[in-house]
């Protein structure tokens, strides 16, 4: 779990640094039209949050759908057999779909995605746009 996590969060940082030269120049240019720090933070961040939603809800999704498709050929009764346990496999065990086990990851992903361009909108609206707006520059 903690290397899929750092995977992930190696994953939002490297989208998020691919992207930063055009979102640091626009974030400049609305700046010089009134846009406050604050509310260019919140900008930053509103505008990663559909593509975390959608990923959080299909890895929701995806968790449900594989448990309903790999419920029937999974026998778990060997399992608890196995591991000593009699009266567990006279009882019918199934497969079954928990929901906080799969809200929590996807809510997690959510959570993961808005702390990253958080901090991202800090380090962006910490520098000064005049660097960002010099006439003649090639972007």
């Amino acid at each position: 779990m903690a290397a899929a996590a750092g995977y992930a969060v190696l994953a939002l940082l490297l989208s998020l640094l691919q992207a930063a030269p055009e979102r640091i120049a626009l974030l400049a240019r609305l700046r010089t039209m009134g846009l406050t720090r604050r509310q260019g933070r919140r900008l930053l961040v509103l505008e990663n949050l559909p593509g975390s939603v959608l990923a959080g809800a299909g890895g929701v999704l995806v968790g449900w759908a594989v448990v309903l498709v790999l419920s029937p050929g999974v026998d778990l009764r060997r399992l608890a057999h196995a591991s000593g346990g009699t009266t567990l496999s006279r009882v019918p065990v199934e497969l079954t779909v928990d929901a906080w086990s799969l809200l929590l990851p996807g809510a997690g992903v959510v959570v993961l995605a808005a702390g990253v361009a958080a901090v991202q909108a800090w380090l962006t609206t910490r520098r000064s746009s005049t660097t960002e707006l010099r006439v003649g520059d090639s972007r």
